[in-house]
């Protein structure tokens, strides 16, 4: 066991920026905003779960899209893997929101009750299509918000995934890392025999690799997300009685914001160098570049002009938000909305290529 330095902090304090749709007189178009967004996304309960109700959204006004949360020292997803990428933004749509909601939901209920129904929160099993971000934004952002939830209540987040554990404390504001799964499975009994409360996401990031069933311990909820392999949950599940939630694969115009998020945030240049480099080629997003820059000298040479230059960089911004918007839609109608896969051309190909070679 370690103690990640600043790690607590980075995503307590991870920051908020939006996308919003806005109608004009031409048509429906995407503006990045800084900061959280005034207002999320309504829900109703249906059954024993929550949707979605676009009934509350008032005509004309602008429609939240997408929210993102950015950690500098990015999210335990990443951490200490070695997955090879640096992942600092989540995204959240509003199916990551109603999942947040309906633990929170979960939660205030229990809390009502003092535990005197239940010793512990409903245990719950989160499951969606891999590749659609479930660990990296679903996980990601119910720590985040079991992070701000009030800490007299919940006063430790664990977060599983593979064979690591990140144990958030809440009250000292910091968070160990744990290699092994006997030391941690101890200490969080410890910690709930001493009445200590708090939430486990676990994360089935290793095919087959179900929770152990001493998990949760009492006084402690829990959610496991999971792809839809049975292996990875069902014998858990039927144990604890878990609720199923289904997260549903992000819509185009999701997509989309995401594409206009990376774009004000300068991550469309980062993005094509690293093709680049993979394809290990002179492509033709080098000579655009080339010809940007030179574009750049002359108006730097000419300012005079700065209204048409203005407008020609807008025209130019905007023509580069359509063309990378065009190719992560093609990539999207070949292999489906998997954003681990539509925002890397080689990645896409090499999916596409395998999803041919199974129903062949």
């Amino acid at each position: 066991m370690y103690v990640l330095e600043g790690f607590y902090e980075s995503v307590y304090n991870a920051r908020w920026s939006h996308v919003v749709e806005v109608t004009d007189g031409e048509g429906t178009g995407m503006e990045v905003k800084e900061g959280k967004p005034p207002q999320s996304w309504t829900y109703r309960a249906v059954g024993g779960s929550l949707e979605k109700d676009d009934g509350v959204q008032q005509s004309g006004a602008e429609r939240l899209r997408l929210m993102v949360l950015t950690s500098d020292k990015e999210w335990p997803y990443s951490w200490e893997r070695g997955v090879g990428e640096f992942i600092h933004d989540c995204y959240l749509n509003c199916e990551v929101e109603r999942v947040w909601q309906i633990v929170k939901r979960d939660l205030t209920k229990w809390f009502s009750t003092c535990g005197k129904i239940k010793p512990s929160p409903h245990p719950c099993v989160l499951i969606g299509t891999p590749g659609i971000g479930k660990s990296m934004n679903a996980g990601s952002y119910l720590l985040y918000q079991l992070l701000h939830y009030d800490a007299e209540k919940l006063q430790m987040v664990a977060y599983f995934i593979a064979d690591r554990t990140f144990l958030f404390d809440k009250t000292a504001k910091t968070v160990s890392l744990y290699t092994s799964e006997a030391s941690i499975l101890s200490i969080l009994g410890s910690f709930s025999r001493r009445g200590v409360k708090g939430y486990i996401i676990y994360d089935v990031a290793m095919r087959g690799h179900e929770p152990s069933t001493s998990l949760p311990c009492k006084g402690w909820g829990m959610i496991v997300v999971t792809p839809p392999d049975k292996n990875n949950y069902e014998s858990w599940a039927m144990q604890m009685g878990a609720v199923q939630i289904i997260i549903n694969c992000p819509e185009e115009n999701d997509v989309k914001a995401m594409c206009m998020w990376k774009k004000h945030n300068g991550q469309l240049e980062e993005e094509e160098a690293k093709e680049e480099a993979e394809e290990e080629a002179e492509g033709e997003r080098r000579k655009k570049r080339r010809k940007k820059r030179r574009k750049k000298e002359e108006k730097e040479k000419n300012r005079g002009r700065k209204e048409e230059e203005t407008e020609e960089e807008e025209e130019e911004e905007a023509e580069e938000e359509e063309d990378y918007w065009k190719k992560v839609k093609d990539r999207m109608n070949k292999v489906g909305p998997i954003l681990r896969f539509i925002f890397n051309e080689k990645k896409s190909e090499a999916r596409f290529i395998a999803c041919e070679d199974a129903v062949e």
